[in-house]
């Protein structure tokens, strides 16, 4: 080893972790790797940055490389963090969300800065947190699993549609979904009251939430946390389209439980049943379909996050 290798790794094992695996979707957002690279490595810090093409690529090298790091740096959006949850959740090392998505969802749930720049910022002044993940179907998500509008609305966020409305397309989309949504019935039993009647209710939508917030800024629910062991589902009744629209506020604000036209509620784990099998969707991906189980495993994730969520 030379003394100027010598020198820099002495001087990154004085900074908070100091070896750093960065993984880096390049599609979501734009988002560049060997820039991105470069600026972490301009904090003084080690870089392993390889060269993945896949989501299975990249598990396999946070699998592989978990033991020679301090901080996994995943720059990407919320498809990019649902592709690796199940291997990150095995993993003792935390994980750095640098948003490079549209949603960025799960960032704005742990308070990270939407900006790459102030969310590097993190390695410095971030807290480590246990968050929950939550299960459709043995599948995990962190933001929001959704059956009905709000499906049809990932249906229509293309990439390209994406591309040309950037964090405003999840609008375009729902005003679109909204016209065509179909009511459906759904079956609701809350597992941690399995004795009760089940809820049985006409439904355009039905939202399960584990993180705070979903579709790029939209709140779950106005009390919801990503940490505190919770799933928060409603089911909003069919209506017409003006009255949906209307409700965009609501749904925006996370107090859908102050429509008429909604059944809130919130527990461990859920189990829906519909007549008919309907798409299951989560962090901007179809993960299963109907009949469902939603539970969530609390703080199973280690994770970077604002120093402000982390006080709280």
């Amino acid at each position: 080893m030379d003394e100027t290798t010598h020198d820099a790794r002495a001087s990154a094992a004085t900074l908070a972790f100091p070896r750093l695996l960065l993984l880096e979707n390049r599609k979501a957002g734009g988002g560049g790797e060997s820039e991105i690279a470069q600026r972490l490595r301009e904090t003084g810090r080690e870089v392993l940055a390889p060269d993945t093409s896949s989501i299975e690529e990249a598990c396999d090298m946070a699998r592989e490389k978990s033991g020679d790091v301090d901080l996994i740096v995943v720059a990407g959006g919320d498809g990019s963090v649902n592709g690796l949850l199940s291997c990150l959740m095995d993993l003792s090392v935390p994980m750095l969300v640098v948003p490079r998505g549209t949603g960025n969802d799960f960032a704005r749930s742990l308070g990270i800065p939407l900006e790459g720049d102030e969310a590097l910022s993190l390695l410095d002044t971030g807290m480590l947190a246990d968050v929950d993940v939550s299960f459709a179907n043995g599948k995990p998500f962190v933001n929001a699993a959704s059956v009905g509008l709000t499906a049809q609305v990932t249906k229509y966020q293309t990439p390209e549609r994406k591309s040309r409305f950037g964090s405003v397309s999840y609008i375009v989309s729902a005003f679109k979904a909204v016209q065509v949504s179909r009511p459906f019935r759904a079956e609701v039993v809350n597992l941690d009251e399995p004795d009760e009647t089940p809820l049985k209710t006409r439904c355009v939508q039905l939202l399960a939430g584990n993180g705070r917030y979903f579709g790029g800024g939209m709140v779950v629910h106005h009390d919801t946390r990503i940490d505190d062991g919770k799933i928060y589902l409603y089911a909003l009744k069919p209506a017409s389209t003006f009255a949906l629209i209307l409700h965009g506020p609501l749904i925006g604000l996370g107090r859908v439980d102050l429509s008429p036209d909604a059944v809130v509620a919130s527990g461990t784990g859920f189990r829906l049943k519909t007549r008919r099998p309907l798409p299951v969707h989560a962090d901007g991906e179809r993960l299963t379909q109907t009949p469902v189980t939603f539970e969530v495993k609390h703080r199973a994730l280690k994770v970077l996050a604002s120093k402000e969520f982390a006080s709280q």
